[in-house]
């Protein structure tokens, strides 16, 4: 497998940067996994927060245990999660594509100057091309 498919993979399918320091390219890596670790963290504490702000009014009484009540509940607490989740979730989805991106050409570039360097060594030994 090429060396963009596989950092593009990493990338795109574990998690951001992984793709660049797979590629030896540790300072771009280590910005792209912080910076998505930070968007995820942030997002996921938000959603945390709001279940257990949730399970606190359902545990002492304040919101009746009914059906209705608690999905009007949900819909409105999670709204409000959505909004102020919004910034870190764009700057994961950018990272994210951004880090595709990035691995793919980083990686495209390993494999032309490797093709080069093939060319050369057989040029310079007398052999035939694969």
């Amino acid at each position: 497998m090429k060396a963009a498919t596989k950092a593009a993979l990493l990338s795109g399918l574990v998690f951001p940067g992984l793709g660049q320091l797979y590629l030896r390219r540790r300072l771009r890596g280590l910005l792209l996994v912080i910076g998505a670790g930070i968007a995820t963290w942030f997002i996921l504490s938000v959603a945390v927060s709001t279940a257990l702000e949730l399970s606190a009014e359902i545990q002492s009484g304040a919101v009746p245990a009914d059906v209705t009540a608690l999905t009007t509940l949900i819909d409105q607490r999670s709204a409000a999660a959505h909004a102020q989740a919004r910034w870190p979730t764009f700057a994961l989805l950018a990272l994210w594509l951004g880090g595709i991106a990035d691995a793919w050409y980083l990686g495209r570039r390993r494999d032309l100057a490797d093709a080069a360097f093939d060319r050369r060594e057989q040029a310079s030994s007398g052999r035939p091309p694969a």
